[in-house]
């Protein structure tokens, strides 16, 4: 763990970690996939995600014009030499207290934006893979590239349109819309993780102290400031102070512990400890 390169063995380690803990369980569970207010409809936001401009970017919204970006729009962009463009994204949004619909919309990739004053679930969803799938005339059905063992869910556009319903996808088998005319779908997979949150910590005073080098990786699905404040000190505290005694970890990391100033940060850290040790011990 005094280096990221040793750390990031252990990114799909808070994917698997363990539930015995009550406390730390409803802890993981607020942090990874917090409950946010929309508190306005459109925040503004001038910031974005940059994406390189490929036709994986299908069905992301454009930061510039609020739209879902269409093939067509891929193609202008290349033509005129734009080789990136910014999306939106809750990580940018900024609202005060909580996060705009236009953001949350564009986070969960559809048109529909939930009213203010709703309560949404931020959840730790990020793409790892997209396809362009071509449809010979008269098929009804091709072979996708990308296997089901690599992602969790799979999403269909059509010229930036996101489509629920018409086609299916059985293992690696695309079935598309009967009475469509369109030939050509962009297809983009996702999966849910939490190695973001190694990275976070990696770029962290307490992870620099550590020695860890944070690497390229994606950001965590909602700002921290906003995460901070959906959390009461006192349960970090308690958390902390309820380290059990039979824990595996080591010594040396209990008293780097105490070290850490951020509560929250000192939280997030003691859940990574104990995800690693606790498994590794089985």
């Amino acid at each position: 763990m005094r280096s990221y390169s040793a750390l990031i063995v252990f990114e799909g380690v808070l994917d698997t970690m363990g539930t015995s803990d009550v406390d730390l369980t409803s802890f993981a569970n607020t942090v990874f996939s917090p409950t946010v207010q929309v508190v306005e409809t459109n925040c503004g936001t001038t910031l974005g995600y940059k994406r390189a401009v490929t036709y994986e970017i299908e069905g992301n919204v454009e930061l510039a014009t609020g739209v879902p970006i269409s093939k067509d729009r891929i193609d202008q962009l290349l033509a005129s030499g734009v080789y990136q463009v910014k999306t939106r994204t809750l990580h940018t949004c900024i609202s005060q207290g909580g996060v705009c619909a236009t953001c949350a919309a564009a986070h969960q990739n559809t048109s529909v934006l939930p009213s203010v004053g709703a309560l949404v679930q931020v959840l730790p969803v990020y793409e790892v893979a997209a396809e362009v799938v071509v449809v010979p005339a008269n098929a009804t059905s091709v072979t996708l590239i990308t296997s089901p063992d690599v992602y969790t869910e799979a999403r269909v556009y059509s010229n930036g349109v996101h489509l629920t319903s018409g086609y299916s996808i059985s293992g690696t088998t695309f079935t598309p819309p009967v009475s469509s005319s369109m030939k050509q779908y962009a297809i983009r997979y996702f999966t849910s993780t939490r190695a973001p949150f190694l990275g976070w910590l990696a770029s962290t005073y307490s992870g620099s102290l550590l020695g860890l080098k944070p690497l390229p990786s994606q950001p965590l699905p909602i700002r921290t400031l906003l995460l901070s404040s959906l959390i009461q000190g006192s349960v970090l505290t308690q958390l902390v102070a309820n380290v059990p005694s039979t824990s595996a970890i080591p010594e040396d990391m209990l008293r780097y512990l105490s070290q850490i100033q951020s509560p929250l940060e000192k939280a997030l850290f003691l859940l990574t400890l104990r995800a690693i040790y606790d498994n590794a011990t089985g």
